[in-house]
């Protein structure tokens, strides 16, 4: 009984590790996905752009974080010189984009998002408690049931 009990402890963790690495995978894909879907979609309204470049121009602003941030709060007039720049490899836009400020609006909306992802986060924690408090239950369970099988063997031989 006590080696079924360890037995599930182990499926257990290894279970919650799995869940707990699938989580965090989740939530950064989600996050990419929702950029770079937002990044193509403003890249669409501007007509001056060739189907590669818009697709040069999605991979060059969603693998920096910074680009993402800078490029979604531009003004539509801003962003095809910007983009054009940022494909032809000027590197002066990537040292600029660092230290614009940036519109009280914009804040805003990162400061809901970073709101909803750490309800996301704060559900993950709280998933991840509840496995772990259910571990901690089995070993204590394992302890209780070792310590009350010691008892029954000590009884058997004092019987015997």
């Amino acid at each position: 009984m006590v080696k079924a009990i360890k037995e599930v402890t182990i499926i257990l963790a290894a279970q919650l590790k799995d869940a707990s690495d699938n989580l965090s995978k989740a939530v950064i894909g989600v996050v990419a996905a929702e950029s770079r879907s937002k990044i193509n979609d403003e890249l669409l309204k501007l007509p001056s752009l060739t189907t590669k470049e818009r697709y040069k121009a999605t991979k060059l602003i969603a693998c920096q974080h910074e680009l993402i941030d800078v490029f979604l709060s531009m003004l539509d007039v801003e962003k095809e010189e910007w983009v054009k720049g940022l494909i032809n490899g000027e590197e002066w836009l990537t040292k600029v984009t660092k230290v614009m400020n940036f519109p009280e609006e914009w804040l805003t909306k990162v400061n809901a998002t970073n709101e909803k992802y750490e309800s996301m986060l704060n559900d993950a924690k709280h998933e991840i408690d509840v496995l772990m408090n259910t571990i901690q239950q089995s070993k204590n369970e394992i302890k209780n049931s070792k310590a009350e099988w010691e008892q029954k063997e000590l009884h058997l031989v004092n019987c015997v």
